[in-house]
């Protein structure tokens, strides 16, 4: 039996898949225990480029906890090691990192580049996240600060965005969110007035539910020294009140009126979605516009959309105790992305190589174009995994990148890879928020968000089998959301509206 984790190998895949190294911010089967390396023993990763002819590693280096408090970059001069950067890690008496500071080399002293400092709740809910550069002499915010509270139920309260204006954060929009019996009653947004600079009313949502707590109604209203209605979103569910079959667009008429502009209906099979398909009011008349049928295999999903807009599809998912998996798009005549990982395992699930590819094609006329190959060595004895790249098409297999990843004496035993899908997320796509909704809850169970490059943008914990999680504040696109309760992890798409 090989003594190495999945853990150890995991560190090694989404470096090589060019994912970032906070563990904080990866997908599901990634240990987030520690703020920099997914297992307790990694100590270096040394990259030998043998088409550059450079050889550099990251040296970690830990406190008496265990925790990483420096990650420094090295190349290697001749004999000499030399440092070029290092990030620095503080943390919280909980173990959650407080902050990361980026140091670069320069004349031999190390000089501030660029920090990120976070805060959490005992709960480990993230109450503030945000992000600064070293310019000249002091430090300058950029991008977007994060603000939240959350109340005892671990419910978002409130949250306030903001931007670097004149040397200070000045806030950009906020939100303000109730709850009734657990439900969320009314969320409220407000965004900067370019010509005052204060926070004035934008928008409201105004929740009603049926007597069985199921979501029927969604009431959208903008400011205008009044709230006026702008539409509103019907829910209607089937028997068991287990799914959605029906949600209804409406817009206030010109008699104030409300009128039929959208519908999506809704079908299941086996008890799992397999079609939507959307209607459009014109002039009256109820039209069908478009479907997307999905298709399930495995631990995978693949939607095919048909109707005005152009071809569409694409597909996400992980295998079970072997991690493939597969992310493509296409706008009709072009298929895009690092799309593809191919692992070839050995009987313990350990990878023994990884196969990367692109799509090249048009509509449905497409095929997986090799990229590379990663092999996979262990050596237990020194405690090293060592990863070898070469060309897809060297018959020779030269190699042309080997990376190393050494390790502490303490290998654990191989686990195999869990899996799990015990958590359904409506509704998606989602527009402020969406609620989680589990089939069982552990006392550590938490969820987390991430963008289409793998950085976190929220995370937060799970106290009940059903709650909410308030995204207004996220730029529209896909996410990743991930949730881990026990031993359980598992992920899945979302689509954020604008």
């Amino acid at each position: 039996m090989n003594k190495f984790s999945l853990n150890h190998i995991f560190t090694g895949l989404l470096l090589l898949a060019g994912m970032p190294m906070i563990a904080d911010e990866l997908p599901a089967y990634v240990d987030k225990t520690k703020a920099y390396s997914f297992s307790d023993d990694l100590e270096s990763i040394v990259y030998y480029d043998y088409t550059a002819g450079t050889t550099q590693r990251t040296w970690l280096e830990r406190n008496d906890d265990g925790q990483v408090e420096n990650a420094v970059f090295q190349s290697l001069n001749g004999s000499e090691w030399e440092n070029i950067s290092m990030d620095t890690y503080t943390y919280d008496a909980a173990g959650s990192q407080t902050s990361d500071t980026k140091l670069t080399m320069v004349s031999g002293e190390w000089k501030p580049a660029a920090k990120e400092n976070y805060s959490f709740d005992s709960n480990g809910n993230l109450l503030l996240r945000e992000f600064y550069q070293y310019q000249l002499s002091s430090w300058v915010g950029t991008g977007t600060k994060v603000e939240r509270a959350f109340d005892e139920s671990n419910r978002c309260l409130t949250y306030i965005a903001s931007t670097w204006v004149s040397n200070d954060w000045k806030p950009l929009s906020s939100g303000t969110f109730t709850y009734q019996s657990g439900n969320p009653a009314e969320s409220v947004y407000q965004y900067r007035n370019s010509n005052t600079g204060l926070l004035e009313n934008s928008s409201r949502i105004v929740y009603t539910y049926s007597g069985t707590g199921l979501p029927v109604t969604e009431l959208y209203q903008s400011w205008s020294g009044a709230w006026k209605n702008e539409f509103r979103v019907l829910y209607d569910y089937d028997n068991t009140g287990d799914h959605v079959i029906s949600k209804q667009i409406q817009y206030p008429g010109a008699s104030a009126a409300w009128e039929n502009l959208t519908q999506y209906i809704y079908e299941y099979a086996n008890g799992v979605l397999s079609k939507v398909t959307k209607f459009d009011w014109e002039s009256g008349v109820r039209q069908e516009k478009g479907n997307m049928a999905l298709q399930y295999s495995g631990d995978k999903v693949v939607l095919q959309e048909n109707g005005e807009s152009p071809l569409a599809r694409w597909e996400y998912g992980y295998e079970v105790n072997a991690p493939n998996y597969s992310v493509f798009k296409s706008d009709g005549q072009v298929l895009t992305g690092v799309d593809k990982y191919q692992f070839i395992t050995n009987g313990d699930d350990i990878p023994q190589e990884l196969n990367t590819f692109s799509w090249s094609g048009s509509d449905g006329d497409w095929v997986a174009v090799k990229s590379d190959t990663w092999t996979f060595d262990y050596d237990n004895q020194s405690e090293r995994i060592i990863f070898k790249q070469s060309e897809p098409d060297d018959a020779s297999s030269v190699v042309t990148r080997q990376v190393e990843f050494i390790f502490t004496p303490g290998m654990t035993t191989v686990k195999k890879y869990p899996n799990s899908s015990g958590f359904e997320i409506y509704p998606n796509p989602v527009r402020d928020a969406f609620t989680i909704q589990l089939s069982e809850l552990s006392d550590n169970a938490v969820y987390y968000i991430y963008n289409t490059v793998g950085r976190l943008v929220a995370k937060g914990k799970l106290t009940d089998f059903k709650q909410l999680v308030h995204v207004a504040d996220l730029p529209s696109g896909q996410y990743i959301v991930t949730v881990v309760s026990g031993e359980a992890k598992s992920s899945t798409v979302i689509l954020k509206r604008p």
